[in-house]
């Protein structure tokens, strides 16, 4: 169990980012600093002295991430060049993408003790839903919750500390539609070095990449820009692409439809869909997602669990398109 960190603590007080501090009861508050990964919800309350219900209720309130093990202090150590066969490197445009649309899958990746690793790739985020007198904690906030949520799931980090597309002289009106630009020409060569080196460094790893549903451009940036670094370094049959969330949950049905169209520029010859079922891992993805306070609301968290429930007959599921994974 973990407190979101979103929230701050005062001697008798919480407050929210970008709220005002509210007077709360001092034993909660140290109840709440116990919250740090490494105890139960039940052994916080008895430490603090209050009751495991009055806990229980601020994690309904959207405070705590309740967790079925001790939250682990570091990602496991990365395989060594020869073991890389049992990696998985996702290319993730923005610092939520990964756990989003893989969520699941990571952690049943967690399970079977494959190793992740993430690559951030815009993550100098902007900060369009706060006032900008908050960007620094915001930015503090939105690194903790990265933090916080790959290290529930045991994933290592690469960030390539790019700005997002708000950063470089996109719009809030275009960014779903512009085509990549001069302005947009660094990030991608950016990616290309990035994964260039990883297929050096890991050269039997298994890569995840967006498919780009929604057309956000930082995603098809990271898509294309990826995947012609791994045709050149003929690694393109041990890539997938993922359906990016919650676009997908979101859009039509026509558009998932039209993803082999969508990537014929790509030539990724014999793609298919893979679905891939999550047993009893799709509540804790959505336990996951609730740490990302500053990046969406639960509605579209819902919306997520929902796409994932519709896609199996037996529980759910998380699809990629791809030849073999």
């Amino acid at each position: 169990m973990a407190l979101l960190p979103h929230f701050q603590l005062f001697d008798a007080a919480m407050q929210t980012l970008g709220g005002e501090a509210r007077p709360m009861d001092r034993r909660i508050v140290g109840a709440l600093r116990l919250c740090d990964g490494t105890r139960t919800l039940e052994a916080a309350a008895r430490q603090a002295g209050v009751s495991a219900t009055r806990l229980a209720r601020l994690h309904q309130r959207g405070m705590l991430v309740l967790w079925p093990t001790a939250i682990p202090r570091q990602p496991p150590v990365l395989p060594e060049i020869s073991d890389s066969t049992r990696l998985k490197i996702i290319i993730s445009p923005h610092l939520d993408d990964a756990a989003l649309s893989l969520g699941g899958m990571m952690l049943l990746w967690q399970r079977a003790e494959f190793r992740v690793l993430v690559v951030n790739v815009f993550s100098r985020s902007a900060w369009w839903r706060f006032d900008s007198a908050e960007a620094q904690k915001i930015i503090a906030v939105r690194a903790a919750e990265e933090d916080l949520a790959m290290r529930l799931a045991a994933a290592n980090v690469q960030m390539l500390d790019l700005p997002e597309a708000l950063q470089r002289g996109h719009s809030m009106e275009n960014v779903f539609t512009a085509a990549a630009g001069a302005a947009d020409q660094a990030a991608t060569e950016r990616i290309e070095e990035a994964v260039g080196s990883l297929c050096v460094r890991f050269p039997d790893a298994q890569w995840l990449l967006p498919l780009g549903l929604g057309g956000h451009v930082d995603h098809r940036i990271c898509r294309d820009a990826a995947w012609r670094t791994l045709a050149r370094c003929n690694r393109s049959k041990r890539a997938a692409f993922y359906e990016d969330q919650p676009y997908a949950a979101e859009g039509d049905r026509k558009q998932i439809k039209s993803i082999p169209n969508m990537l014929a520029h790509l030539r990724p010859d014999r793609l298919q869909p893979a679905e891939y079922r999550l047993v009893d891992a799709l509540p804790l993805k959505l336990e996951l997602l609730r740490v990302y306070w500053s990046q969406f609301t639960w509605s579209r968290i819902a919306a997520v669990g929902g796409y994932a429930r519709q896609m199996s007959r037996d529980g759910a599921a998380e699809r990629v398109w791809a030849w073999d994974i």
